[in-house]
């Protein structure tokens, strides 16, 4: 749960992060917009569960952040 909790999480994020300001595929770029609220909360409860602290990316005027959020310490 240490690596994979938060590492593949923090993956998934950025991942699904790009497809919504990148996708070129509308259908996918609006199942990453659904999906991505929901990878961030596990990637907060894999963080929590496994004591890492987690960096926040600077905000934007829509409220998103530029960048996922990274794992900091344990």
């Amino acid at each position: 749960m240490n690596e994979a909790g938060v590492n593949n999480h923090l993956e998934a994020a950025a991942v699904y992060q790009r497809q919504t300001r990148m996708g070129q595929d509308s259908d996918l770029r609006a199942f990453a917009t659904r999906t991505l609220p929901t990878v961030q909360g596990h990637l907060e409860m894999a963080a929590t569960m496994t004591g890492y602290s987690l960096a926040r990316g600077s905000d934007d005027a829509s409220g998103t952040s530029d960048t996922p959020a990274m794992p900091m310490s344990r």
